[in-house]
Parts: structure tokens; sequence; C-alpha cells
């Protein structure tokens, strides 16, 4: 009951983000003259409020109780629907006039930010949010909530496919916010059921632990218990030799081997910043690889909107595809498999690029080539996750580092570079991301083997 009800919600919110997207930007582009500036304007409002959101799933999360994070998250629900009953489903948006002679760009941000950013914001909470909701709920899985990030992303490759294709050839303007207001009323009603479902269970793992403690005996505190059990022990086995400080006969802290990283399960070790680095590096080299193949495939090619689906539907489909438990676990057997696979395609986007060649068929190789490095560092970055403890900082670096790739491509690469700089660099930076896969590969041993 909870994985279905949370599976649902999570790709619901994850439909409605990527459905007003396009909704407010064709609300407003025509009025602007649709310039890539005011496009790149209206993804950046955007990222910055999606990162917002993430920011405030983990601040709830880490300073509230659980059940004060339910009441403070079910209130921030009715902030939206009270601006959407006053303003309208986006009506003001659509009945706007931009400034004749003014910049029209800080008027826009303004906009956006009292009528969409506020129902955008709240919705953008729940991926991280719902995710650590559910490892409260005591299901076999819920100690492994990562997976549930698919189900998420899943709804906006949907929404993002469902657009062009549905959504915008039949149904207007006034009509798609007002399918958009009625499905935020559904989403909200959703969140307040996993709220109290959630609430529930704990309120049961309370009382049942409440009453184990009750029945437990009692130790007199003059007389602490002693076992007699000649079992042995189980636990760490004491320390020797060098692992212990000389003279001192206490464990040394320093000689702690780094643990394995378990594909299976989240890493339960130290998130050191070396650790948080290394995760922002892995989402924002896939964002600005997206962004790059998308304009050098653009060079040549009259845009159409096929052209900046794909690589984006790329991108969501490698997320889907990296936190998948089902039928196998990706981060297993199929990961390995992008990690020979990532080199080869790394390899094929640079010949394309040496060659200056920008052919219908070798634009869609670099998709193909694209999607293989995606998965390879998607794929680092979910082997890599954390505990639960630390699940919303986790989503929030990546945020973090997909809001860097798009700041890069969209807003520093133009001004730093003549042309497609952008797209060989995040080649480049992929290149480094990928992970030592041996203590020595065939170039080194072939060197020992011509040279011992």
């Amino acid at each position: 009951m909870a994985l279905v009800l949370f599976g649902i919600t999570l790709f619901f919110s994850a439909f409605l983000l990527f459905l007003v997207q396009p909704l407010i930007g064709k609300m407003i582009l025509p009025k602007l003259g649709g310039t890539p500036q005011v496009w790149n304007t209206c993804m950046m409002f955007f990222q910055t409020v999606l990162l917002l959101g993430y920011a405030y799933s983990h601040t709830v999360t880490t300073r509230l109780k659980l059940r004060q994070q339910m009441a403070v998250h079910c209130l921030l629900l009715l902030l939206p629907l009270g601006i959407l009953l006053v303003l309208g489903p986006f009506s003001y948006v659509a009945s706007w006039v931009p400034p004749a002679e003014e910049n029209p760009i800080p008027q826009t941000l303004w906009l956006l930010t009292i009528v969409v950013g506020i129902p955008f914001l709240v919705v953008s909470t729940t991926a991280p949010l719902l995710q650590r909701w559910f490892s409260y709920s005591g299901h076999p899985s819920a100690k492994d909530p990562y997976f549930l990030y698919g189900a998420s992303n899943l709804g906006s490759l949907l929404a993002l496919v469902l657009y062009p294709f549905l959504i915008e050839p039949l149904l207007g303007v006034t009509t798609q916010a007002l399918v958009w207001w009625v499905g935020f009323l559904c989403f909200g009603a959703m969140v307040v059921g996993c709220a109290a479902l959630i609430q529930k269970v704990a309120a049961a793992q309370e009382a049942a632990l409440g009453a184990a403690a009750a029945e437990a005996p009692a130790v007199h505190p003059e007389e602490p218990h002693k076992s007699t059990s000649t079992a042995i022990q189980t636990g760490p086995p004491p320390l020797r030799g060098a692992a212990r400080k000389r003279g001192t006969g206490k464990p040394a802290a320093s000689v702690a081997a780094w643990p394995s990283i378990s594909s299976a399960q989240p890493g339960d070790y130290p998130v050191t910043w070396s650790r948080r680095i290394r995760w922002i590096l892995l989402a924002a080299v896939p964002s600005s690889l997206m962004l790059g193949v998308t304009s050098y495939a653009s060079i040549d090619l009259s845009p159409f909107p096929l052209l900046w689906v794909i690589p984006l539907a790329l991108y969501l489909l490698s997320f889907i595809l990296v936190f998948a438990k089902w039928p196998l676990v990706w981060t297993e057997g199929p990961h390995l498999a992008f990690l020979y696979l990532g080199p080869i395609a790394i390899l094929v986007m640079c010949l394309i690029i040496l060659t200056n060649s920008h052919n219908p068929s070798h634009v869609w190789i670099s998709f193909a080539a694209f999607f293989c490095v995606a998965c390879m560092c998607h794929g680092e970055f979910a082997k890599d996750r954390p505990s639960t403890r630390h699940l919303t900082e986790y989503f929030l670096l990546m945020s973090v580092g997909g809001m860097i790739g798009g700041v890069f491509n969209g807003l520093l690469a133009p001004i730093m570079f003549t042309g497609v700089v952008e797209y060989p660099l995040a080649i480049v930076a992929a290149c480094l991301m990928r992970p030592r896969t041996s203590q020595q590969g065939w170039f080194d041993r072939a060197i020992l083997q011509a040279s011992p």
C-alpha cells in the first residue's frame, strides 16, 4: 500500500513539474519574441526553484521531527492553492503584457516568481521529501528508497514526450492551465495521504517500542547486569599489532580501512567533502554534456521539437535505469557494462567532432554515445548513494551539479567561447569522471611485460 501510494505520488509530481515548464514557456515566449535569452532565463528560473525546493526538503528533514515535517509541509500545500484560487490557474500570465521600452527580463522573473514560482517550488520538494518519509514506512525496501526516484523521472519523461505530440495539439493554453490546477489538487491530496499513512505507521512503531520497554525486566542501578553466558561474544575482533596505538592499548583511528562500496545497498560510510564534490561533478558533467550535444547537433540542422526533446529524454531515461532494482539491480551488471562502453562512446563523439561532421546519422550516433556516457556517470552517482540519513543532502547536491552544468552551458560558455567549445570540455570532464576499474590495466601490464 505504502509503496504504491508513494510511487504514484512521485510519478504524478514529476509529471506536473515537466508539464508546467512548456506551458508557461508557451504563454510567455511569443510575447517576448522567443529569443534564446528569454528561453535561457525561463530555464534558469525553473532550475533555481528546483534547487530551492531540494534545499527546503533537506532543511525540513534535518531540523524537524517527522510529525513536524508533515505538519509544516501540509500547511505549505495550502499556499499555492490560495494563489491559484485568487489569481486563477496562470490566467494572469496569459493576460500579461511585457513593457514596451524596458528590459522585460526583470518583470518576467518577478511574474514567474509570484504566479508560478510558489506552486512549482512546492511540487519540486516532493522527490527527496517523500523518499525520506518512505524510509519510515517499515517496508522491506525502506532502507533503500532511491528506486522511487526512477518513478519520479518516469513521470518527467512521460510529460516531456506527451506534451508536444498529444497535450499541445489537443488542448488550448487555458485548458492546459486548468488541467494543471486540477492536477495540483489531486497531488495535494496524495501528499496528505502519504503523510497520514506514515504517521500511522510511526505511531504503531512507537507503541510497539513502548510496550517492549515496559515488558523488559528492570535492572537495579547499583547491580549492573552480568552475563553468565559462555557463548562466544559477537563483534569485531580485537585489534592487534599496528592496529593499536603504541603504549596506550587503544585502537588507532588512522589505520581504519575505507569500506568498499556496495552497489546493492546504500553506502553507510562517512559523507566527506570529497564525496560531496564527487556527487556534484557526477551530476554536472551529464547536464553539461546534454546541452552541449544539443547545441552541436543544431549547428547545421534546422531546429525542430525532437532535437531538444531527444537528449533530455535520454538524460531522464539514464536516471530511471541507474536507480532501478527490477528486473535486476542496474548498479551491478549493467553498470559494469557501461563502464566499458563509456570510453568507446567518448571516442566516437571525439571522432565526430574532429571530422566536423553534422550528418543526420552522425547526430543520432552522438545522441547514442551521450546516453552511454550519461549512464556511466549517473551509474556511479547511484552506486555511491548514502544511507537515508543523507538522502536529502544527496539529492540537493545532485541539483547543484545539474544547475552548474546548465549555468556553464547556458550563460558562461556563450560569453567565454566562440563556437560550441563547451561540448568538447564536457567530454574531457566525462573522461575524468570514469572510475578506475582495476589497479593495473592492460596497458600497464603490457608495459611491465615489455620492460620488467
